[in-house]
């Protein structure tokens, strides 16, 4: 990220709220929901948030004496960085992007090279949708096979986008003030992204089924043209002289067996889609949250067959590390990636695995890491006051149920088969129960 280089930073300090001290650790036991630097002390957690910090306003404290604690610096690299400047300056900016958001900017207010910078990174946070989904799909191994197949068959490939929310991965009109072009909206967004994916497999059309109970009270249906200007074929089959297009379906609806069988539950159906989606080619999660109690996925991961790519993204590392043992236990995934279980375990050398955060598909067949076409705007924790973070800044992806450990089933019970030796086949047993003494999953304090 350029705001992270011009802040001097390697990465983004996310969860950075001090939560050691023994009447914050109580306060937090007592009342799990409990906001400090909000609503209680996020020094001390004591229930006075009457004073506020002087730099960026944002962060609560019951007197100066926490304040000015909570900005000294920690004691050694582990512990957090309390409110420091490098916090500070990160949630100055949110007052900027937060007036952009919502449209507040009028006239000559705040009119200047500030505001502009904010205008860019609350554009590049919408945007990281549509870039996320496109050059993951275009780069990552997981999803070339499933691609090519699409390619080579039908021409189409369908992707369902589950989980959707108008203002979100679907922003609607926002773009009328934050694009340099007027006309731009997200689906030619999303069209334009997907661009060379097309051209450079071959594809008649993408198809977009965005679903999910927060999906336009309308369910929308478009198709958009997608113009391709190089490459052989120029995402037209051989004879076809038909242009490729995306065509986008947005369904305001649960995503379960009901869904898949009979259509969206919800919204007006004048559109035309009250029939059942189209088979989901690979099926994408952005920011899903599946550990989070106000939301249930178990039906949403049942439905999705063994062999279907996925991707997921998260906003947190944290967030990712429990939705990784969130789809293990739901037998979504059939191991975590090593990375992962590093760090449930402490393992900080496990991070030594990624070159200058470079993403890394594992012997289990999930990539798990940073992903590099994250927007630039960094957002402050609802729940913990020095806890910053960027949307869709963490993926995980791979394909259903087809990790290691399935794998390594199939070809030990095949070797079995070709040979009934004694000593080989408690050679396999010993070696398939060290590897999954590696991977067997620890409680994580932070993750509680």
């Amino acid at each position: 990220m350029d705001l992270l280089a011009s802040l001097h930073l390697d990465a983004l300090p996310e969860q950075q709220t001090r939560t050691s001290r023994p009447s914050v650790a109580k306060a937090l036991t007592n009342n799990p929901d409990i906001k400090l630097g909000f609503d209680a002390c996020c020094t001390c957690a004591a229930p006075d948030v009457s004073v506020k910090c002087k730099g960026c306003g944002r962060v609560s404290y019951c007197s100066n004496k926490c304040r000015k604690e909570d900005a000294n610096p920690p004691d050694d690299e582990s512990q957090q960085l309390g409110h420091g400047s490098v916090v500070c300056a990160l949630l100055r900016l949110c007052d900027n992007d937060e007036d952009v958001d919502e449209g507040s900017v009028g006239g000559d207010q705040k009119d200047d090279g500030a505001m502009e910078a904010s205008r860019d990174r609350v554009r590049s946070e919408f945007e990281s949708y549509p870039a996320t989904l496109a050059n993951v799909l275009m780069g990552g191994p997981a999803y070339q096979d499933v691609i090519t197949h699409q390619s080579q068959g039908s021409g189409t490939l369908t992707v369902h986008i589950v989980g959707a929310s108008a203002g979100v991965e679907l922003w609607g009109d926002y773009q009328s003030n934050m694009f340099s072009d007027p006309d731009t909206d997200v689906y030619e967004a999303y069209a334009e992204a997907l661009t060379d994916l097309v051209e450079m497999h071959n594809l008649e059309k993408i198809h977009l089924v965005f679903v999910g109970p927060d999906c336009p009270k309308k369910n929308v249906k478009q198709v958009k043209q997608i113009t391709c200007y190089g490459g052989e074929g120029g995402g037209r089959k051989k004879g076809n002289k038909k242009s490729p297009c995306l065509l986008i379906e947005t369904h305001k609806s649960n995503y379960d067996a009901a869904y898949l069988k009979n259509g969206p539950e919800f919204g007006s159906r004048s559109a035309g889609n009250c029939s059942p989606p189209p088979t989901a080619n690979i099926v994408v999660f952005f920011n899903p949250g599946f550990t989070c109690s106000d939301y249930s996925w178990d039906g949403a991961l049942s439905c999705i067959p063994a062999g279907v790519p996925f991707l997921v993204t998260t906003n947190t590392e944290m967030e990712a590390v429990a939705d990784c043992q969130y789809l293990l236990v739901q037998n979504f995934i059939d191991a975590l990636p090593q990375l992962v279980t590093d760090i449930i375990n402490g393992d900080e050398s496990g991070g030594d695995k990624q070159d200058d955060g470079e993403v890394q598909e594992e012997d289990c067949g999930i990539f798990f890491g940073e992903n590099p076409f994250a927007g630039m705007r960094v957002r402050q924790s609802g729940n913990m006051a020095n806890d910053v973070f960027v949307k869709n800044r963490w993926m995980i992806g791979g394909v259903r149920g087809e990790g290691l450990f399935g794998l390594k089933r199939k070809s030990l019970q095949k070797r079995q088969q070709m040979d009934s030796s004694p000593v080989k086949e408690k050679e396999d047993k010993k070696k398939k129960r060290k590897k999954l003494k590696g991977n067997t999953k620890k409680s994580n304090p932070a993750l509680i």
